[in-house]
């Protein structure tokens, strides 16, 4: 999806009530179409949607470009969430899908960043949804778009975006392995969006850093779930969804436990 204008980084604090957005910094026009985000040793890193190279970005909290490295290995087709498993290994997930008919699915794992050169070596993790028989299915069961992910424990959890039509508010969860390999993702469970609707739909997904709490991110809410039950996704209990101004929102991640950013 195409945004024309430059993207904003924001702070948002989850607390009992919901602090007002404050704006950190505009990001470079380069960035117009940044899709994923994380936060690491008070920097972050962010990536394009399609249309870019395989590069990721490093920025201050300024919104100053620190420098730029090239993955190798990689391809953006459509990349669209960033996130890091506790060893700092990074995970850009190529699975952009906004017509359900990609069979090319995949996540990129780069084992830690090495600031020293310009280009990184990734690995592959290559999947696909059991559920799925038609390259496009039809419209009322095109539940395969995805532009979310976190990492809980040795397992990735990506949430879908829905593209149904009618559309019927359901973000499904899937969950795949860590390390590079060809795999089935396999079905978790789902959690309905109100109201349904593509305004509502989610578009990135984070973890805080002790695990008590999931963020679902849309254009315009950000839902809080808390950890009740093993780590998983949708085990956790749905908290609250807090309002914000509409905006093309396609990236988040947690500062501190209480803290989140946004662009």
């Amino acid at each position: 999806m195409k945004v024309l204008i430059p993207q904003l980084l924001l702070s948002y604090f989850i607390v009992v009530s919901c602090a007002p957005l404050k704006k950190l910094a505009d990001l470079p026009l380069l960035l117009k179409e940044n899709s994923g985000l994380i936060y690491q040793d008070s920097m972050i890193w962010v990536h394009n949607d399609s249309g870019d190279e395989p590069y990721l970005y490093q920025l201050n909290l300024e919104g100053s470009l620190l420098r730029k490295i090239l993955v190798l290995g990689a391809k953006n087709i459509d990349w669209e969430d960033f996130t890091q498993d506790k060893k700092q290994n990074i995970y850009i997930g190529d699975f952009g899908n906004n017509n359900n008919s990609r069979q090319d699915l995949c996540i990129y794992k780069i084992p830690g960043i090495d600031l020293t050169k310009d280009t990184i070596l990734a690995e592959k993790i290559e999947f696909h949804y059991p559920e799925q028989i038609s390259f496009p299915p039809p419209p009322a069961n095109r539940y395969f778009d995805a532009e979310a992910m976190v990492i809980i424990n040795d397992s990735i959890y990506i949430f879908t975006k829905n593209r149904t039509q009618p559309n019927d508010g359901l973000t499904k969860c899937y969950q795949i392995p860590i390390y590079p390999g060809k795999y089935i993702a396999k079905l978790v469970s789902s959690f309905e969006v109100k109201p349904h609707g593509f305004l509502y739909s989610i578009t990135a997904a984070a973890c805080s850093p002790d695990g008590s709490k999931l963020a679902l991110l849309s254009m315009t809410k950000v839902y809080i779930f808390s950890n009740q039950l093993n780590n998983q996704p949708f085990s956790f209990k749905f908290k609250k969804a807090y309002k914000l101004p509409f905006t093309q929102k396609e990236a988040i991640d947690f500062i501190d436990n209480r803290t989140i950013l946004l662009s």
